[in-house]
């Protein structure tokens, strides 16, 4: 389902009459039958600031060229959105014949640069339905757009779906698959928006690679955090794959630095609180008498394979020097 508006503000204080007109979006870039959809909006008579447009109409889409300008709109910084248009405009008895061919620039969605995962808790016993992560994601919003899981919503077009729509995503850590984080019914408009994830994290699995997966975190861990990747797994609406988005999703990658301190302190708050203090806060301080680095100086790494040993090395050389 479409909604279309077109706003048109003429520079004259006389009313205008125009036609209906078959306003196209196309893909620029691809030559022969290159329309991606196409609506036909009523004709209308233009006095000053006018909207004009189509409700909630049911429109064929192109899909593989669509599935390509969605592409474009989630990972680059400035996607272009191509119309065109004809019809006759007459002011008075005067006619015209009026073409409209132009790019509407616009700010898109640049692969949600500052992607983040903040307050992670592990659950220790999992819910009945296996989840034992609970977070929030803060996906950037750069555009003019409204980002609704099945619908990216320009300036001028609105495709509304108000259905169960539910984002997967795999969770990572380097090759290792982690477990996966889903993301119900998402909608972000403009601006930076914070939403609920859940997630499965496969226990055994980390357990039995932990050696492995830490190597891939030696970097990340020495600053205190843990990095996750989050690849788009699948999209769906009412249970049904939207293959357009769906494959956007599964050619982006986003990258989050999980506070660790942040991840324990969060998971063990109102388990261990004698007296009424978290004995956990201090991860968080590193002025604190157990911060989370002198957990990190204490992994037994003596190859120095996992990156650990780094501040030790360093202050070793200074005893040394003095």
């Amino acid at each position: 389902m479409l909604t279309l508006e077109a706003a048109l503000d003429l520079p004259i204080e006389l009313p205008v009459r125009i036609e209906p007109l078959v306003l196209e979006v196309y893909d620029k870039w691809t030559d022969g039958n290159n329309t991606i959809f196409s609506s036909r909006i009523d004709g209308a008579t233009v006095d000053g600031n006018t909207t004009l447009g189509v409700q909630n109409r049911f429109t064929p889409l192109n899909v593989p060229l669509w599935t390509d300008y969605v592409h474009r709109v989630v990972t680059e910084p400035n996607a272009p959105l191509p119309v065109r248009g004809s019809t006759n405009a007459y002011l008075g008895i005067l006619k015209s014949h009026v073409k409209v061919d132009k790019d509407i620039h616009q700010h898109t969605l640049n692969s949600f640069a500052g992607f983040s995962i903040d307050d992670p808790k592990l659950l220790l016993s999992p819910r009945e339905d296996g989840v034992n992560l609970i977070a929030n994601a803060t996906l950037p919003n750069p555009s003019v757009m409204t980002l609704q899981i099945v619908c990216l919503i320009p300036l001028i077009i609105s495709i509304a779906l108000t259905n169960q729509g539910t984002t997967l995503l795999d969770l990572k850590s380097g090759e290792y698959l982690l477990g996966n984080a889903t993301i119900d019914d998402l909608m972000l408009y403009p601006g930076n928006h914070s939403v609920p994830v859940e997630g499965i994290i496969d226990l055994d699995y980390l357990i039995s690679n932990l050696g492995e997966i830490l190597k891939t975190q030696s970097d990340a861990l020495n600053r205190g955090f843990l990095r996750l990747e989050a690849v788009g797994r699948n999209v769906t609406f009412n249970g049904v794959e939207i293959p357009y988005y769906a494959e956007a999703m599964r050619k982006l990658t986003l990258t989050a630095d999980v506070s660790l301190g942040s991840l324990i302190t969060n998971s063990i708050d109102g388990i261990l609180k004698p007296n009424g203090t978290n004995i956990f806060a201090n991860l968080t301080d590193p002025n604190g008498p157990t911060n989370i680095h002198d957990i990190i100086n204490s992994i037994d790494d003596p190859d120095n394979s996992l990156g650990l040993n780094n501040n030790n090395d360093n202050s070793d050389d200074e005893s040394q020097q003095s």
